[in-house]
């Protein structure tokens, strides 16, 4: 009986190892450009096994939200943030969405925020 026990523990740790390493980066596009205000930026966040998969991800989800030249400015293995301007922008990660956050400001500090996220 103990060792069904320990098999189905140890299954079950395997099994969320695997599901947590699924989406191990986030990138975040934009559809952003001198002159454009933050509110107006158009954004998306996607999610991949890969940098690679997370920017095309991004990409996408950017594109079908309705914007025509969206680019990845950043990726990001747990939270990732987005900053701008009329003139400007920055990027920052950290562990968490304010840390994040507070990394893209300290790029830009008279930027709005435009997107922030974890996975």
């Amino acid at each position: 009986m103990t060792s069904v026990i320990r098999a189905a523990l140890s299954a079950a740790v395997f099994s969320c190892v695997l599901a947590s390493s699924a989406f191990a980066t986030g990138a975040i596009a934009v559809n952003d450009s001198t002159g454009t205000a933050a509110e107006e930026a158009g954004y998306a966040v996607g999610y991949g096994s890969t940098k690679k998969e997370a920017s095309s991800s991004a990409i996408s989800e950017c594109k079908s939200a309705g914007n025509e030249s969206c680019e990845v400015v950043l990726t990001f293995e747990q939270c990732g943030a987005y900053v701008g301007n009329k003139a400007s922008y920055g990027t920052g990660i950290g562990k968490t969405e304010k840390a994040a956050t507070q990394a893209a400001m300290a790029d830009c500090p008279e930027c709005k925020l435009i997107v922030a996220d974890c996975h």
